[in-house]
């Protein structure tokens, strides 16, 4: 507090002074956080102050969330119940209330009803019912991924978590996808080493069969010119010779165009198994984006079984009265921008 000095249990000095209660009614004092303004008077102003629990619960969003409500209602010195349909919502606790006025205050009349103990127990009743229509969590929450963010968790937070989220998701699902693909592309590259070997095999065999024919020819053709004979039937015979290489020669040269062919065409087998794995993942790449969803703001309502009434009191709420009259809040910031 603020205010410094010693606590006592009545303060006379002013209008008026605080009223004896019964004992069975519990009052605490708000305590005061704003300093007195020059030539200001500590009023203190009966209210309400109900606190209590309300549990949060929505399976659909996977949400177990509990907060503490803490409403503070002004009494009108004439009015005879209280709904806490104008209360201020208030972060105090139990413990931050205090149990003595401060020094040198006046005190305003209580309405007859909160000098009753039975009143309060029927504001109890008030108290769950107004934290049951005026309570309510809200949550982000981007409806393609299944996700909404946590009980307090700010949006640029929750799209920091879902980003993660989906690249982890993302990564895993390009793991499937790879183990979908990958026996496809090991049989294809097999079959692809095999047709390397068939080439290899028939590339040697139509070069040696080419080196043969052209060795045999050219000894055909030599030994005719030079021979001052005629042409014998050994002649004859290796010319057939060399004629048969000739074919066989070109049969292989064939054989190693189709060997060719077979690996060009394994090579687009592979190439179009690629295009197809490479279009899955960039669909999985479009569906990871969180930013290409719109982000909704999720209602969580409580049920009225769900809300624990922890206290309802009498609370003291201190004032500065100003020279001209006017009330100034004297446990908060007045100013709704900073408070």
């Amino acid at each position: 507090s603020v205010l410094s000095g010693s606590r006592s249990a009545v303060a006379a000095t002013g209008n008026s002074v605080r009223p004896m209660l019964p004992p069975e009614i519990p009052q605490y004092f708000l305590a005061i956080g704003l300093a007195p303004p020059t030539g200001a008077q500590l009023v203190y102003q009966p209210a309400l102050i109900g606190i209590g629990k309300v549990y949060f619960i929505d399976v659909k969003n996977d949400v177990e969330h509990e907060e503490e409500c803490c409403l503070l209602e002004i009494l009108d010195p004439s009015s005879k119940t209280v709904h806490f349909d104008h209360a201020l919502n208030l972060e105090i606790a139990e413990d931050e209330l205090e149990h003595e006025p401060a020094e040198a205050a006046t005190f305003e009349p209580l309405p007859p009803a909160a000098t009753q103990p039975k009143s309060y127990a029927t504001w109890k009743k008030a108290l769950v019912d107004a934290l049951y229509r005026g309570t309510k969590l809200e949550l982000f929450q981007l409806k393609s991924l299944k996700l909404a963010s946590r009980p307090g968790e700010s949006e640029r937070d929750f799209l920091i978590r879902a980003r993660q989220s989906t690249r982890e998701t993302r990564d895993a699902a390009v793991e499937q996808l790879k183990r979908k693909y990958q026996p496809k592309f090991d049989a294809l590259r097999d079959k692809r080493a095999r047709a390397e070997l068939v080439l290899q095999r028939e590339s040697d065999q139509a070069t040696k069969s080419h080196l043969e024919t052209v060795i045999n020819l050219g000894s055909t053709v030599l030994g005719a010119l030079f021979s001052r004979k005629k042409v014998s039937s050994t002649t004859l015979s290796r010319a057939a010779t060399s004629a048969r290489g000739a074919t066989k020669s070109m049969k292989e040269q064939s054989d190693v165009s189709r060997a060719r062919l077979q690996i060009a065409e394994i090579d687009q087998q592979i190439a179009e198994l690629d295009d197809r794995f490479q279009s899955e993942v960039s669909e999985l790449d479009h569906h990871s984006d969180p930013i290409s969803d719109s982000i909704e703001i999720v209602l969580i309502r409580p049920k009225k079984t769900n809300i624990r009434p922890m206290l309802v009191a009498l609370a003291w709420a201190p004032h500065w009265r100003l020279a001209d009259g006017a009330m100034l809040p004297a446990w908060r910031d007045p100013d709704p921008l900073n408070h």
